[in-house]
């Protein structure tokens, strides 16, 4: 499959199922802005060495992309699409440090809109970072944002390349956000070339019907289908052996948690989290363990994965009482139980839910975290199937709802000591 490069023919690539394809960075990192080459930060599910396994050919159509609209300073878009987990964002993330050199002459930006409090502060963000490019002279005070934008992004004597993680995030009365930035790329003169990652394969189909109406501002699309079975197994294996450290998976137990996570969505950071609970679990055990076997190497097995499957997808919160279970996950949960507890709307804005978690945090004394990693939180215990997210037109404005019995939290959290007292804390 060959990308176009002319700006006013759109392409669809889609990748068969089978297609040997690469992987991402976790979606939930904090909003992040960075220029010229600076360090690219990788999610911590996904390892250095599971990244060039399985998106071969999604990486060479985003290099032949950029590199034609880099070479021929042509502006254009990209949107990317594909279920979570699938390595979009990290697959743009690896290109980018293999392109370093050829990319030394190119200003890059990228901004995750996930941890954005609005839409349009998406424009300040971009702003921020290419004022340095702005002309000497120009109104600054009497022209909007948005169009300060355009008009830097027509006179850079330099490509620009826009790269938007989460960009339905972005989503806005009228889509007016989403629509001004797709048609950067289409300004006469235009340096722009951008490239928006969601998770919804019609986002610009369905939120953003207007763009078919012209031609040029239709962006290229490629999709990342869900990892196959075979395709995990790969990725797993690689990055168990690159670890050691006295852990060992049985390869049944690999192939097992490969089926599995395969079968539900295929998606890689679902399956790398059940290895790594799989083998705190284990640990836990030696740890508590007083004889010889306490010394002895650790070895994941079939019925292990089993029982981490089971609390992930079998919607158990009896793992909550483990010491496994991390601290700032289960005042999370607590903190939505008292916002739920009584009430009869049971869904609670993600925005409002953070709010009260670090005002609990601050009454007890605990180390509370910052927004975008409390969105991860959430992410992990939605993962664990103790609450679900229902996404919004910003990430504030999410809806949370616990997936478990109230009661349930309640007598599998009630016998810790902190979390029995944040339960009886007046919001």
């Amino acid at each position: 499959a060959k990308v176009q490069m002319d700006r006013k023919t759109p392409a669809k690539v889609q990748m068969d199922r089978k297609t040997p394809a690469k992987v991402q960075m976790d979606r939930k990192t904090p909003a992040k802005v960075q220029v010229k080459r600076e360090t690219v930060e990788e999610p911590e599910s996904v390892n250095e060495e599971m990244k060039m396994v399985g998106r071969e050919s999604e990486l060479s159509l985003l290099k032949t992309f950029i590199e034609g609209h880099v070479t021929s300073k042509v502006a254009g878009s990209m949107y990317v699409s594909g279920p979570p987990g699938t390595g979009k964002s990290a697959s743009i993330h690896q290109l980018l440090q293999q392109e370093e050199r050829f990319l030394k002459n190119v200003v890059v930006i990228q901004v995750n809109c996930m941890s954005l409090k609005s839409p349009q502060a998406v424009y300040k963000q971009i702003l921020d970072h290419l004022q340095s490019f702005e002309k000497k002279g120009a109104k600054k005070s009497s022209s909007s944002v948005s169009e300060r934008i355009k008009s830097i992004t027509t006179s850079s004597s330099k490509m620009i390349l826009l790269i938007l993680d989460e960009i339905d995030q972005l989503g806005s009365k009228g889509q007016e956000v989403l629509y001004s930035i797709f048609e950067w790329p289409s300004l006469q003169k235009s340096k722009l070339i951008l490239i928006g990652i969601a998770n919804a394969l019609d986002l610009t189909d369905r939120v953003l019907p207007r763009l078919r109406l012209k031609l040029e501002c239709t962006p290229e699309l490629l999709h990342f289908a869900p990892y196959s079975k075979d395709q995990l197994v790969a990725i797993l294996e690689k990055s168990i052996s690159a670890q050691g450290k006295g852990l060992t998976f049985d390869p049944s137990a690999i192939q097992f948690c490969a089926r599995k996570v395969s079968s539900v969505h295929g998606d890689l950071r679902k399956a790398v989290n059940v290895c790594r609970r799989a083998a705190e679990v284990l640990e836990a055990k030696r740890k508590l363990s007083i004889n010889e076997l306490a010394d002895a190497p650790l070895k994941v097995t079939i019925p292990v994965i089993a029982q981490v499957l089971s609390e992930v997808y079998g919607s158990r919160l009896t793992a909550a009482s483990d010491d496994c279970f991390p601290l700032q996950q289960k005042i999370a949960v607590c903190v939505l139980l008292l916002l739920v507890r009584g009430k009869h709307l049971k869904e609670v804005p993600l925005g409002k839910l953070y709010d009260s978690y670090v005002k609990v945090c601050q009454k007890r004394q605990v180390k509370y975290e910052a927004q975008a990693e409390f969105v991860n939180v959430c992410r992990m215990l939605e993962a664990r199937g103790i609450l679900h997210i229902k996404s919004g037109k910003e990430t504030r404005l999410c809806k949370v709802t616990l997936a478990v019995q109230e009661c349930d939290v309640e007598s599998a959290l009630q016998d810790k000591t902190l979390l029995s007292t944040v339960l009886q804390i007046q919001l």
